[in-house]
């Protein structure tokens, strides 16, 4: 990795694990607000995880992570997951802000942002 990436801030943009719409299930909480699997918890910690062992190797020194996500059970559902598999390397315990600020649509200028320097799609 390119040492000058150090100090830089990145997006990386994540699905919602598997939906409950998406393989048959009728949602629980409401039929335009699906819920994730277990399958899709899984894959949510699971990735968390990666992202964690990533970060903590790549960016040993990085301040913060915020994750911003729309107020959609999935979207929340998945980020909580990820949050939760992110936190099994402790040194992100303190690490990570949640905002539900996040529109379903995302705008091109969103990446133009003058703090973000890149992104990066899982």
């Amino acid at each position: 990795m390119n040492k000058d990436f150090k100090n830089k801030n990145f997006v990386i943009l994540i699905l919602n694990g598997e939906r409950c719409d998406k393989v048959g299930l009728n949602p629980t909480f409401h039929k335009n607000d699906p819920e994730l699997t277990e399958k899709g918890k899984k894959q949510a910690y699971t990735l968390g995880e990666k992202i964690s062992d990533y970060l903590a190797q790549k960016f040993p020194h990085h301040s913060k992570i915020n994750i911003n996500t729309s107020p959609f059970a999935s979207t929340i559902q998945t980020n909580l997951k990820l949050i939760k598999g992110m936190r099994k390397n402790n040194y992100f315990e303190n690490k990570i802000n949640l905002n539900y600020d996040l529109s379903e649509i995302v705008l091109e200028d969103f990446f133009e942002h003058p703090e973000i320097d890149s992104f990066l799609v899982v």
